[in-house]
């Protein structure tokens, strides 16, 4: 962990170095401590806030497993944000827009497969009424 300990002295030496805060985010996140690498990834884009990997970064890092069982909505949603800082920042990798898609086909599918079984519902619900009524479907 002797990284860790030379990201921590360059803070201390230049507290305004967002590469000393964003390497401490990654070296956080490979030591899998995810609540440690989010706050430095935070003060990364505290610092460089037009700074499209920063913001990749952080959207990754709230797609952490260990913190989406903590809230996986809220930690869902600060992802999204993240990665449409990043679009809007000018992600050149195009790793963030990547990310978001995954996101939202996740939330579109569930989102398709419940209106295709409201809309079975409605039409049995139909047939019902009709057969009710004495008419033929």
């Amino acid at each position: 962990m002797w990284f860790a300990e030379a990201y921590r002295r360059a803070v201390e030496l230049n507290p305004r170095d967002y590469r000393a805060w964003y390497g401490l985010g990654q070296t956080y996140e490979l030591l899998r401590m995810p609540f440690y690498a989010l706050y430095y990834f935070r003060r990364a884009t505290q610092l460089r806030p037009h700074d499209a990997r920063m913001w990749c970064a952080m959207g990754q890092c709230y797609e952490n497993d260990q913190l989406q069982s903590v809230d996986k909505d809220k930690m869902e949603v600060a992802a999204i944000r993240c990665y449409r800082r990043a679009v809007q920042n000018g992600d050149r990798e195009g790793i963030a827009l990547h990310k978001l898609v995954n996101i939202v086909s996740l939330h579109l599918g569930c989102m398709l497969e419940m209106i295709m079984h409201c809309t079975r519902s409605v039409h049995v619900q139909v047939r019902l009424l009709v057969v009710q009524r004495g008419q033929a479907p």
